[in-house]
């Protein structure tokens, strides 16, 4: 399966996927939702990394955790790597991908994999592919994450906050129930938004 690929990034490109990436974390108030329990976590996945935002974002707060950004266009990964350098992050590394399914990955050797926007980038028919792959790479214990935006119109944050969860738990939880359903290792813990 390919990624759905933009034309040649842009400066402009590059700026509106960092500031992105930060507002987004903001937002959230961090990385992960509090209740997400990644003490445990050694080895992270990012799909679709870009500009390497998040992989970047989360090996500074965590240096004692690997991080592994994967993504098909080589411009944004070179932006990513000479972040990585300049800042000295040796628990981060990117690496290029022509196809995502399937991941170049060792079976069970990741502990939590994570994506951001992910419903723009991967067409709809290839997600149960996605998340069968995803669980082959993932330990016993491993955990997905994906941090989708739904867009609508209102000036009340609460009826905002609830639409954008309920809708990312329903589109994801078509594709996880059947495996929640036929693998005990597998489960869903909704978070709070």
């Amino acid at each position: 399966m390919m990624l759905r690929t933009e034309q040649e990034p842009t400066v402009m490109e590059i700026a509106r996927q960092i500031l992105q990436g930060r507002f987004l974390t903001k937002t959230l108030g961090g990385l992960f939702p509090d209740s997400m329990p990644i003490s445990s976590v050694r080895d992270i996945l990012e799909i679709a990394c870009g500009v390497g935002a998040w992989s970047l974002e989360v090996g500074q707060a965590y240096p004692d955790k690997q991080v592994t950004g994967l993504d098909s266009n080589p411009l944004l990964l070179d932006y990513a790597e000479i972040q990585r350098i300049a800042q000295g992050w040796g628990n981060v590394r990117f690496r290029k991908v022509e196809r995502l399914l399937p991941l170049d990955i060792a079976p069970r050797s990741t502990d939590l994999i994570g994506g951001r926007f992910l419903l723009t980038r991967i067409p709809q028919k290839n997600w149960p592919a996605l998340l069968q792959e995803c669980q082959r790479v993932l330990r016993p214990t491993g955990i997905i994450t994906s941090t989708e935006c739904i867009f609508m119109h209102s000036n009340s944050k609460a009826l905002l906050t609830y639409y954008a969860y309920r809708s990312q738990v329903e589109r994801l939880a078509h594709y996880l129930l059947p495996a929640v359903e036929t693998d005990p290792q597998v489960s869903l813990h909704p978070q709070n938004p």
